[in-house]
């Protein structure tokens, strides 16, 4: 949705197989936000969140 040298703001679409309502949206009532220690568990401060990922990537989580 948005990004910052620091943050990546995402929008969830789809939990498992299935995807998500707008009311879902509304229900979390706010974006989910990546940082540095989202991306990498280790050398956090080497991670550049724009290097990372792009607008309009699809992000795959567990």
């Amino acid at each position: 949705i948005r990004m910052t040298t620091k943050e990546a703001v995402v929008s969830i679409m789809v939990v498992g197989t299935m995807p998500c309502k707008d009311d879902f949206q509304e229900f979390l009532k706010s974006h989910i936000f990546l940082s540095s220690q989202d991306v990498r568990a280790t050398e956090k401060d080497k991670v550049k969140i724009y290097n990372s990922f792009r607008l309009g990537d699809i992000i795959r989580a567990e």
